[in-house]
This record gives structure tokens, C-alpha cells and sequence, in this order.
């Protein structure tokens, strides 16, 4: 791979601008790395973000991307405005990736671990073939909708024992599969559709509240635990 050094700032105003498996590091550490709303920089190869800039403007601006298009990726522990996972083998989010303004996506074959109390503030969406567990805690924001599968795989492992609250629509689809594993409590703060080939697993000792309606039109694989429906509004549990 190719490496570039950067004397001053770089600035993506606009476009995509694709590194491929080339690096463009900045040659002394100063500076300040801008990816501007609506441009995207790309990252292939093992490559991670450019480094020795001392200020990234990426998640200041929530329309920017930054996509990690390559194989066994280490994410950078900075706040983004939309992040893209399209690439394979485990992405690596390091600690400090705690906030995506935008919306969070997952394609290709890649897996990858969040980091504790990541917040999306747009949507999470979970493509075929890939595979999400999330830290100790894990917070979706408000405007978010979560997306779980679509085709014949898609994995979200709630992982470890922290509460999980997803205050979005939740939407599972074929062959996509949210398991609650040894997580105490889940919350989902709006709707929950479980579609055709879809499956929600709870563990044995599971409490889920749900603020929403839930309606299950493929496996709700019920355990012992507790399902509890809060609110004023009247709630329906269909399928």
C-alpha cells in the first residue's frame, strides 16, 4: 500500500474519496482532519483512519461517512457521522467511538463488537451476513430504527450482563435474529416487528419491556422471564 504524508489539514468537501489499501497520514502530528456533510472517505485494505491529525471534524457534521470497506479492520475511537461497515473479517471498534450522529451500517461479511455506551442517533442496520454483538451497555437513539437481517442471516447479540435500551422501531426481518443471551433486562421504547423468518430469543431469566406494540409474525422464542408492556397507550402483541 501506498502511503501519503500530509503536510497541513485535509478537508473532504465533497464526493467520495476512496484510499483504496493506501494510508494518507498526516507527516508531523497538528492539523485537523474534515470530513464535510454529504462527502464520504473510504477505507480499504487493513487501513484505519488516517492518522497524526490532532482534530477529526467527522461527527460534528451528521451527514458525513466514513466507510471501513476492507478486511480485519481497527475503527478509530472518535466520534462519526454516519459509519459504514461494508468490508470482512472483524472490525475492531476501539474505545472513544461512543457517539454516530448518523446512522450505523453493517454489509459485506463483516463482525464486529460495539464499545460500551455507543449511542446511534439515526438507524442501525444489520445487513445478510453480518454479525453485531454489542458491549456492556448499548443505547440506540431516539430517531433510530433498528434493522436486523433481510436475507438469510444477520446476527444481533445483546452481549454481556448490562441493560440494553433501544428507544427505536425495532424491525426484524427474514433470517435475521436478535438473541438476549445473558442480558437481565431489554428494553425496546417503541414498536417491535418480528417479520416472516424473523426470530427474538429471550434468555431464562429475561425481562423485556416494551413501550410499543409487538407483533410477531415469525419465532418469538419465549423463555422464563418476564415480558411487561408499559404506558398509557393500549398496547397489542399480534401473531
Amino acid at each position: 500500500a501506498g502511503i501519503e504524508n500530509v503536510a497541513g489539514n485535509l478537508t473532504i468537501s465533497g464526493g467520495t474519496f476512496d484510499l483504496g489499501a493506501n494510508t494518507i497520514a498526516r507527516a508531523t502530528s497538528g492539523g485537523s482532519l474534515t470530513v464535510a456533510n454529504g462527502a464520504t472517505l473510504k477505507i480499504g485494505g487493513t487501513g484505519t483512519l488516517p492518522a497524526n491529525y490532532t482534530t477529526y471534524t467527522i461527527g460534528a457534521n451528521a451527514t458525513s461517512t466514513v466507510e471501513y470497506s476492507g478486511s480485519g479492520q481497527t475503527v478509530a475511537g472518535i466520534n462519526y457521522g454516519h459509519l459504514t461497515l461494508s468490508g470482512s473479517g472483524t472490525a475492531t471498534m476501539l474505545a472513544g467511538t461512543t457517539t454516530i450522529a448518523g446512522n450505523l451500517t453493517l454489509s459485506g461479511t463483516v463482525s464486529t463488537t460495539t464499545v460500551v455506551g455507543l449511542a446511534v442517533s439515526g438507524n442501525l442496520s444489520i445487513g445478510d451476513g453480518t454479525t453485531l454483538a454489542t458491549a456492556s451497555t448499548f443505547t440506540l437513539g431516539v430517531t433510530g430504527t433498528t434493522t436486523v437481517g433481510g436475507g438469510t442471516s444477520g446476527l444481533l447479540t445483546l452481549a454481556g450482563t448490562g441493560a440494553k435500551t433501544f428507544t427505536g422501531n425495532v424491525t426484524i426481518n427474514n433470517g435475521g435474529t436478535i438473541n438476549q443471551t445473558a442480558v437481565a433486562a431489554l428494553a425496546f421504547g417503541a414498536n417491535v416487528s418480528i417479520n416472516t423468518g424473523g426470530t427474538l430469543t429471550e434468555n431464562t431469566t429475561s425481562t423485556i419491556s416494551c413501550a410499543g406494540n409487538l407483533q410477531n409474525d415469525g419465532t418469538y422464542t419465549a423463555s422464563t422471564g418476564t415480558h411487561t408492556f408499559s404506558g398509557a397507550a393500549t398496547k397489542t402483541f399480534g401473531g
